[in-house]
Parts: structure tokens; sequence; C-alpha cells
């Protein structure tokens, strides 16, 4: 549902994080026994606008007619990839079968799985996929290597015997000597022949930023193209390009770190989610502007929510693997 569906004015972000909101309620409520305060927070929640009600009772409906059917669906990563083509194949016929078993809603599930809590429909096509946490790396050729960080998905293609890397989500490394490449991320794709680039896609929408590390690389769109030099990246918004800007960093994942630089509690949470498994939601939308810097091994982000708590005053409710911060 769109926000203007939802309610007039409101962005697509604002009501993204409303819908966020109201599905962990949806968890909460469904796989707890709520208490006399919890309902009471539920409620106040609920009451603060017409979106809210709204977004409640589309979660709710949503969570009814999947039931725990949906929540169990889980598909195990390939550890010996062999053919892609095969591989691709099987999981269509897997997955079609899958959705049909789920029905409308289900399908609907995988297409676009609340709080992300299972990969979604074009994730689990993948040739490689990294779960929640893991990273990975893989040679494709002797000149050519992708690192995957957590929760990235990407598909290989080699079109005039070019490799070609689709990344469907997440964040993928590139290098190459001598060997030309493409990685393509939607409306954008990043060349490079020799050298080391990185690349980030959103899980929703089509934005994005693409760096290079070492050796030259060619961004291209529909719209425009530029040529990015060792330490500059570039934003992406569909097939739109920001300006080329000098890295002001880059690769932490690959030596283990998570780097809050300056970020509102909103994208924390968001990236504390990409490495962490479970789910934390944000539930007070007064503290999604507040800012946060540090630096934390991706082994240990539970430091960082309890940093969150003693910094900001957050307070932190856990039912299962969910982590409500009010």
């Amino acid at each position: 549902m769109s926000p203007a569906q939802s309610s007039s004015g409101m962005s697509a972000g604002e009501w993204d994080e409303i819908e966020s909101q109201a599905q962990a309620w949806a968890v909460e409520l469904g796989t707890d026994r709520p208490t006399r305060r919890t309902l009471a927070a539920f409620h106040r929640w609920r009451g603060q606008s017409a979106a809210h009600a709204q977004a409640w009772e589309q979660a709710a409906q949503e969570w009814r007619q999947m039931g725990q059917a949906t929540l169990r669906f889980d598909v195990e990563r390939p550890r010996q990839m062999r053919s892609p083509a095969q591989l691709r194949n099987r999981r269509r016929a897997f997955l079609g079968g899958a959705a049909a078993a789920f029905g409308t809603l289900g399908a609907f599930a995988l297409i676009r799985p609340p709080l992300h809590l299972w990969p979604s429909w074009g994730e689990l096509q993948a040739d490689y996929r990294t779960g929640t946490g893991e990273q990975r790396d893989v040679a494709l050729g002797r000149k050519v290597t992708v690192s995957l960080n957590t929760q990235t998905s990407v598909s290989l293609q080699q079109p005039e015997g070019v490799p070609q890397l689709q990344l469907i989500s997440g964040e993928a490394a590139l290098q190459t000597s001598g060997t030309p490449c493409e990685l393509v991320a939607g409306p954008v794709r990043l060349l490079v022949e020799q050298g080391e680039v990185e690349l980030r896609r959103m899980a929703e929408g089509g934005a994005g930023w693409a760096r290079c590390r070492r050796g030259t690389a060619r961004l291209v769109s529909a719209q425009a193209a530029v040529t990015l030099a060792a330490g500059q990246q570039v934003s992406y918004d569909g097939d739109k390009l920001g300006p080329v800007t000098t890295s002001s960093g880059g690769g932490e994942w690959r030596r283990g770190m998570v780097v809050f630089h300056d970020l509102p509690l909103s994208d924390v949470v968001a990236e504390i989610n990409r490495y962490r498994p479970g789910r934390v939601v944000l539930m007070n939308q007064e503290l999604a502007g507040r800012r946060f810097s540090a630096n934390f091994s991706i082994g240990r982000l539970d430091d960082a929510i309890e940093q969150l708590r003693l910094l900001h005053g957050v307070h932190i409710r856990r039912v299962g693997d969910l982590v409500l911060l009010t």
C-alpha cells in the first residue's frame, strides 16, 4: 500500500516506519501473552493517528491469514554450488509450490516479507546468498573474486563471456585482475577491468552507492555515467546518479567491523538488523533522528543496543528474537 493510500501528506519513509511498527506489534501480541502495560502501550501507539490505525489493521489481517506456516518458511542457502542455471530452475519450481501452498497472501509475503523476517522471492532465487551475519568469498575464475557481505544476494550471468553479477540486495566487493566485469544493481551498472570496487543496494527501493577502492571503474545508468578513481564513491537512486565524492571509509565489514558515523538512530537500527540475528524495531519515532557514532565488532552488536540505552535512554523490551526500542 502506498503512502498516498494510507495518509495524505505522509512520505514513503514515514509510512514504512509506521508499517514496520505495526508488524512488530503483530508479532509481539501474536507470539507472547501481553500484559496490561503492553496492551496500554499498544493502544497508545495505535491511537496516534489514522495512519497508525490503518497500518495496524493491515498488519493484523496479514498475520492472521499467514499464521505460523509462513513464519516457519525457510530455505537453506546452497552450500556446494553447481550450475547456477540448474539451481535457479529448482528454486523457481520450489518457490512456485510454496506460494501456491500459502495462497495469495503467502505469495505476497515471499515478495515483501514483514519486518524482513525471511528472504524475499528475488533473494531466494539468487545463485549466491548470505544470511544475517554471514559473509562469503566466491572465486569466479582465476582472476575474479567477489566478496558478499551479510544479507546479500547475487545472480551470475555471462553475456558474451563477460562475468556479470546481478546484485539483488545487500553489498558486494569485486576484485579483478585484467578481466572485464560488471556489477549490476537495478538500473545501474558498475564496470571494472583492473581493480577493486564495492556496490551496495538497499533491499527496498532502488537506492545505494558505488565505491572504487583500487584502479578505476565506471558507473553507468540510462541518465548519466561517471568515472570513479580509487578513493571515490557516488550514490544512486534509481537511474539518477549523485555527485562523485571522496570516500571517507569503506571495507570495514571485511575486517569484521560495523562503523556508525554520525548516523540517525533509524539508520543505526537498520544496520544492526543486517548483521544481528532476530529483529530490532525502533517503536518511538521521536528517537529516529538522534545521532549515534561508534564502532563495534560484527559479533557484538548487542553492545550497540546497550549503548543506545545508556546514551539515549532507550527502553528495551525483548519478545523472543524481537527487540523493541521505545
